[in-house]
């Protein structure tokens, strides 16, 4: 049962929306504006993560939009890194380099890793990724679930890094927490 106050609460409220329908757009956000906000922040995040790479020195940084919207970064590595047969070696010039990166995947806990493994044969181009996957969980705790491993055959010989915007870090953006 509704008193009189609640009663005229109402229209007076129902009033207001007949007389200002623009107000609640202002009071509450599309979620066409909701989801550039959050592209926004995660952007910026994204971007935060890109100049960090960037000031590593020997590391091939670039940036890229993926199909959702978001930033994503794009690390490569060509084969005068990597030495070694159907399992990974760093030479002594990426050592740096690989490390830096892997302290970054590990500061960065939202996002999402893809290694693709580029060799001329199948063993090679597995190895190389999953023997780059072990290093980042094992030397920067990166949680494994994080990371995806492809690999891809009769392409000169490189490892390639594609760091994504994960669902983790969508959800804390939507929720205004970001780590």
């Amino acid at each position: 049962m509704m008193n009189n106050s609640m009663k005229l609460y109402l229209m007076s409220v129902i009033c207001l929306l007949c007389i200002f329908p623009t107000m609640t757009y202002a009071i509450f956000p599309s979620q066409e504006e909701e989801k550039e906000s959050v592209t926004t922040i995660l952007n910026d995040r994204m971007n935060e993560q890109l100049a960090e790479l960037r000031q590593v020195p020997k590391l091939y940084v670039e940036s890229f939009t993926d199909e959702r919207g978001y930033m994503g970064i794009r690390v490569t590595f060509d084969q005068s890194y990597l030495i070694g047969g159907g399992f990974l070696v760093f030479n002594r010039t990426a050592k740096t380099p690989m490390r830096n990166l892997a302290s970054s995947l590990g500061g960065f806990a939202g996002t999402d890793v893809i290694i693709r493994g580029y060799a001329k044969n199948s063993e090679l181009s597995q190895g190389w990724a999953r023997s780059l996957k072990n290093y980042f969980i094992s030397d920067a705790n990166v949680n494994a679930q994080r990371i995806a491993t492809e690999s891809y055959v009769g392409v000169p010989g490189r490892l390639e890094v594609t760091i994504r915007v994960g669902r983790r870090m969508i959800q804390d953006a939507q929720n205004g927490v970001i780590d």
